[in-house]
């Protein structure tokens, strides 16, 4: 029984182990089957209703494909489309899960809006995660993610990582979405705070056109993250933060410590932020600290800014933000508010500017107004709006006015008022409404009551007065308009009316009677501008300069349009004399023309302007025509009869956003050079991008060319390839000295390309060979021929190349070769020199009161540094060199010079010969970081000739240094000998009194000298220096001590001193000059004498050489006219009238003496030439006669009586050359005709 229970049990077991076998089998085969998954699929579809599967295919133990997944309950909704799974399952074996592919075309994700309450942030605790398997993820991948229906947040994201345990690792994740890329790769451990690194790469989209990258490293943990970024691009600079995610308050600190940071191209440059930084520390709860400082560098001097604040999540408090000028922090800008946005918007803000430069960092030119001091108040409150702001203004010559500005009102309907200007002469006032609700309506009055606009502008002063009032609607396009305005006053001391009213009203507007009368100026007219078009302006201006400074002539014309608004015609004859505007003006304009506004532009102008000038330079003749359509117009220009000369025959036509035209004709001249146009010039405009080029083409000169090869790039981008050749040199002769002749030909070729707003990059290079120089000199004629002359220049982006070279047997050989890395940023300086022989005869006709210039130069040396401060290691050495001419008062002859330059130093040793004397100069320079110079000047016996003056041997011991700004020079010059020799006095000898007026002379304005200047120089001046001059005669001893203000000490002395005057030659018994103070101004001890038998007579000078204190004496004493009649006559006073003449014109000569110079001045000032001051007559009769000449052939002549009352004016006309009409009026009076016959 046992066995058979035995068998029975085995039996059974071994039944249900075929059939576990069985089951195990079919359900191998159902899973190992496509029918089998899909059966399964829909099984899954039944017990979750929420779940739809749309299968295509695949096995379990393969992968699954499907068409489509959809999960939606009531307020998510789910749809993935194209989503595969692939697998290894031999991986299981391993313990590993290996996906090979999981990826999904296309997901959306719609959700509902939830009207629930937000929960309150909670910490956020992360679980510790321990893979059971691990997971091996070849390729993760989705093509699109869209949110509710908006375009794809994500696109292209990619995933590869590797998870074991509670280690997770990113192979590589990367993708695009909201216009940025991604890709990253690292680390993460999922347990305990989940430690971390990451290292990320995000390009984020480019802002202003300009890109930007990010490189991130994320490390810490997801308790405590820390971010390290490197942003580039658009933002540059480095931030780096510590968050604590995890926490419901959300702590946080970062720092930002940015480069050069500009929001947006558009704006000016002095926007710029330099040396940004941000600081941000706080948490949500508690708010976050901003923090910010910056750099501005405006205009005139840097500016300083900085921000704080406090930011939680309902507002922005504590908000201060102030700019101040760095070097004068008390002009300033601060404002001081808060940004609220939890119940509704509000915001309060106060505004306070103290002598703040804004024009600085926004350069906007408000005339000569400038804002002084200014302070705001502003309000918001959900959607009303109340604002105040009072400003202290100031404009031309020390004008001020103050501004009162009050607004408040909603976001329908914005009052202002008051608006009031006051000035100390005058104000504006009024008040406007601006309405916004269905249509922009407003309603404006203004009143100006003694108004200066030379507040605003300083060419303009005056006083306006009048009423200023506008009203209008705009709805849904449609304009309606009515202001007008009618102001009186006067505007450069010329009386001044302006009324007219302007309206619009159903698309029709109307100018009704425009009238602007200044002075004698007048401008009206009317018109409308509707349905048809008719109106007309009115010039008459016959006195300009009295408009704008500087402008001049007369001008006057008519404007007119008429026709239909959608053609009318518009026509202009405008005429002008004298026309003038600064330094450029013209005899003549005549300008007519007329033009239809319809899509053809049929028109013609017509303008010639005659005698064209620009200061000294004469333009010539200029004639310019246009006429013809948008389909075809010819254009005419011919200038002629100035130092350019221009005729040329343009032609083209407009069509949609493009001009196209042809430079059918050309020929430019300049003096004796002529370049023609050889081959018609293709030109193309494109209006919306501003593209600008021109055709191939050529000009010639002789047989020379200058080509244009291919198409050339102008605007805004550059791209230019020209070619010379052959020119001759000798062309330039106009523009090079007499003594200078140039013969040989020239070739050059540059191309160079340039991006709009980038650095140019080409190359340029300018070839002569086998030419010849000639220096005409006095006594031969040099010809110094050369091989080759020869500069070139590679430029790029990364590095400038350029290369002078000299190879001459006449001229010498120079080789200059020069390398300069990144020239757009650190200009890197690599280079060397080299001269061999060069001639400095080459230079001579160049440098005009030189006669005779030569020598050598020999040198070399390398070039090293920046190009802003460059770094020269070598020598250079003149050898036999020779300077001298006519007008020079110093000659150096066998001069041999040495420099050695170190870095930006140089050591200078130089010596030569002058006559029979010898100089050396010697010391060292430095020209950075600051000038820098001591120098030794030694001479012994050096002539100096200033003729017709002096002739002078001089030996100077001199040091000369340089620092700190400011020149300084002490020592000695010694002047043993020489002679001076003085027979007129140079015009800068004679100075106008401080007491005159020169009436229409400009102001001298007053300058900073730019360097600083002390001296202290000693001279000695010796025994044999001679003098003669005006009647003086004598040797000059003595010794001064000479200071930089031109103040002395010492004294002069005259030796041997002889004076001739009135016919006598004078002994100086005692002449003494002595200097204690200004050079102009010593005091003068000079005794002539004339001994006469036992008596001596003499005159006396003493006192300030300005008003000297003259004294007729005699030994023994005697009367004054006793003697003088022994000084003048050798003799006592006698009976004798004519004694009495003689002695009375010599007091009045002696009397007149010092006063003809400022006499003369003043009469030149006056427009009178070759004055003369003398004395005719004689006894009663003397007089004083002054004479000169207005013009050319009318003279006055005025004569003053010294004895008696009698005046007498006489002027003369020279009819002919013998033929002449005098008026003389006085006692008597006479109107006579001269005939001069010379015998």
């Amino acid at each position: 029984m046992s066995r058979f229970l035995l068998r029975a049990l085995l039996r059974g077991l071994l039944i249900l182990l075929v059939l576990c076998v069985l089951l195990l089998t079919m359900l191998a085969g159902l899973l190992g089957s496509e029918a089998g998954n899909r059966w399964l699929l829909q099984q899954a579809e039944r017990l979750e209703p929420r779940l739809q599967l749309e299968f295509e295919g695949g096995r379990l133990w393969q992968g699954w494909a499907f068409s489509r997944i959809l999960w939606h309950d009531q307020t998510l909704r789910v749809e993935v489309e194209q989503a595969q799974l692939n697998w290894s399952p031999g991986c299981l074996g391993g313990r590993r899960l290996c996906i090979d592919l999981l990826a999904a075309e296309r997901v959306q994700i719609f959700t509902e809006p939830d009207d629930s309450e937000d929960e309150p942030r909670r910490d956020i605790d992360l679980p510790d995660i321990r893979l059971p398997l691990g997971i091996h993820l070849h390729e993760a991948r989705l093509g699109r993610l869209e949110l509710n229906g908006a375009p794809a947040m994500l696109q292209d994201v990619q995933l590869q990582a590797q998870a074991s345990g509670d280690n997770l690792h990113i192979t590589r994740f990367s993708g695009q979405g909201m216009d940025m890329a991604w890709q990253l790769d690292g680390d993460v451990r999922m347990s305990g705070d989940w430690p971390l690194l990451i290292l990320a790469d995000i390009q984020l989209p480019p802002i202003d056109g300009r890109p930007w990258a990010l490189q991130t490293r994320l490390g810490g943990s997801a308790a405590n993250l820390e971010l390290e970024s490197r942003s580039s691009g658009y933002l540059d600079g480095q931030l780096t933060a510590q968050v604590q995610p995890l926490r419901a308050e959300l702590p946080l600190q970062a720092r930002w410590r940015g480069n050069a940071f500009l929001a947006t191209q558009s704006l000016p440059e002095t926007l710029t932020l330099h040396d940004l930084e941000l600081d941000l520390e706080g948490d949500l709860d508690q708010g976050i600290g901003v923090a910010a400082r910056s750099r501005l560098e405006g205009e005139g001097g840097d500016v300083d800014l900085q921000l704080s604040g406090q930011l939680t999540t309902s507002e922005f408090s504590g908000v201060e933000l102030q700019l101040n000028v760095a070097d004068e922090p008390a002009r300033l800008l601060h404002l001081n508010g808060r940004l609220g946005w939890e119940d509704q918007l509000s915001a309060d803000a106060e505004l306070q500017m103290l002598q703040f430069p804004w024009q600085w960092l926004y350069p906007q030119s408000l005339g000569d107004l400038q804002v002084n001091q200014l302070s705001a108040q502003a309000h918001l409150r959900g959607e009303r709006i109340e604002s105040n702001l009072q400003a202290g203004l100031s404009g031309a010559g020390g004008q001020t006015a103050d501004l009162i500005l009050s607004l408040s009102g909603t976001t329908r309907q914005l009052d202002i008022n008051p608006l009031t200007l006051t000035t100390s002469g005058g104000s504006l006032t009024g008040a406007a409404t601006v309405g916004m609700e269905e249509a922009i309506t407003w309603q404006a009055d203004l009143h100006l009551d003694g108004l200066n606009p030379q507040l605003f502008v300083s060419q303009l002063p005056g006083s306006l007065s009048g009423p200023v009032t506008s009203t209008g609607r705009l709805h849904n396009g449609q304009l309606e308009l009515d202001a007008d305005w009618n102001i009186g006053g006067t505007l450069r001391r010329q009386p001044l009316s302006l009324q007219g009213a302007v309206g619009a009203r159903d698309e029709q507007w109307q100018l009704r009677e425009l009238n602007l009368q200044q002075g004698e100026n007048r401008i009206s007219g009317a018109g409308q501008w509707g349905q048809t078009v008719s109106g007309a302006l009115d010039l008459q201006l016959p006195a300009l300069h009295t408009l704008w400074p500087g402008l001049g002539g007369q001008l006057a014309g008519r404007i007119q349009a008429s026709g239909a608004a959608a053609s009318p015609k518009i026509s202009m004859d405008i005429k002008g004399q004298r026309l003038a505007f600064d330094a450029f003006a013209m005899a003549n304009l005549d300008l007519a023309g007329t033009v239809t506004l319809d899509e053809q532009l049929p028109g013609s102008l017509n303008l010639t302007a005659a005698r064209l000038r620009n200061g000294d330079t004469r333009l010539g003749d200029l004639s310019l025509s246009i006429d013809g359509n948008k389909a075809s117009h010819h254009l005419a220009a011919d200038l002629q009869g100035g130092v350019l000369e221009l005729d040329a025959r343009l032609s083209g036509r407009l069509g949609g956003d493009a001009w196209r035209g042809s430079l059918a004709s050309g020929n430019i001249a300049a003096d004796d050079m002529l370049w023609q146009l050889q081959d018609p010039a293709s030109i193309a405009y494109r209006m919306h991008d501003g593209d600008l080029r021109l055709g191939a083409h050529c000009w010639a000169h002789l047989d020379s060319q200058l080509c244009f090869s291919g198409e050339q790039q102008l605007l805004p981008n550059r791209q230019l390839n020209l070619q010379l050749e052959n020119f001759p040199l000798a062309s330039l002769q106009p523009w090079l000295p007499e003594d200078f002749d140039w013969q040989g030909r020239l070739d050059a070729a540059a191309r160079l390309q340039q991006r709009s707003g980038a650095a140019p990059v080409g190359t340029v290079h300018l070839s002569s060979h086998q030419g010849e120089i000639r220096v005409s000199n006095p006594d031969q004629e040099l010809q110094l021929p050369y091989d080759t002359l020869e500069f070139t220049a590679e430029l790029d982006q990364r590095r400038a190349e350029t290369r002078l070279q000299l190879l001459s047997s006449g001229l010498g050989n120079l080789n200059v070769q020069a390398s300069i890395s990144d020239p757009g940023g650190a200009q890197t300086l690599v280079g060397q020199f080299m001269l061999d022989n060069v001639q400095l005869d080459i230079l001579r006709p160049f440098l005009p009161q030189v006669e005779t210039l030569s020598g050598d130069l020999i040198g070399n040396g390398s070039l090293s540094g920046t190009l802003k401060e460059p770094l020269v290691q070598g020598q250079v050495q003149l050898r036999d060199g020779q300077v001298s001419g006519p007008d020079l008062p110093v000659s150096f002859e066998q001069l041999q010079m040495l420099v050695a330059i170190t870095g930006q130093q140089a050591s200078i040793d130089g010596r030569w010969n002058s006559g029979a004397g010898q100089g050396r100069l010697a010391g060292t320079a430095a020209w950075a970081p600051a000038m820098h110079v001591d120098l030794k000047l030694y001479g012994e016996n050096l002539p100096i000739r200033v003729a017709p003056y002096a002739d002078l041997l001089t030996s100077p011991d001199l040091h000369i240094g340089l620092q700190d700004n400011n020149l300084n020079i002490t020592g000695d010059i010694a002047v043993p000998e020489g002679e001076i020799t003085v027979r007129e006095l140079p015009p800068a000898a004679v100075r106008v009194s401080p007491d005159a007026e020169i009436v229409g002379a400009e102001p001298e304005m007053e300058q900073d000298a730019p360097l600083g200047i002390t001296a202290n120089v000693r001279l000695l001046v010796g025994d044999q220096l001679h003098f003669s001059g005006f009647g003086l005669t004598g040797r000059l001893s003595g010794l001064l001590q000479v200071r930089e203000n031109l103040t002395a000490t010492g004294d002069l002395n005259i030796l041997d001193g002889r004076f001739r005057g009135y016919g006598q030659r004078l002994e100086l018994r005692r002449a003494q000059i002595l200097f204690a103070g200004p050079l102009s101004k010593p005091y003068l001890d000079i005794e002539a004498i004339r001994r006469v038998d036992d008596v001596i007579a003499g005159l006396r000078l003493t006192g300030q050489a300005e008003a000297p204190v003259s004294e007729v004496f005699s030994e023994p004493a005697m009367a004054q006219e006793q003697a003088l009649a022994y000084l003048i006559l050798g003799r006592p006073l006698g009976a004798d009238t004519g004694d009495s003449n003689l002695l009375g014109q010599a007091a009045l000569a002696l009397g007149m003496a010092g006063s003809t110079p400022i006499a003369k001045n003043i009469a030149s000032s006056l427009g009178i030439d070759d004055f003369q001051l003398d004395t005719e007559g004689s006894g009663l009769t003397t007089s004083v006669v002054a004479t000169g000449y207005i013009t050319e052939k009318l003279s006055l002549r005025y004569g003053v009586g010294v004895f008696e009352q009698a005046n007498r004016l006489a002027l003369r006309y020279d009819l002919t050359k013998r033929l002449y009409l005098e008026a003389v009026g006085g006692l008597a009076s006479s109107l006579d005709f001269f005939y001069r016959i010379d015998f």
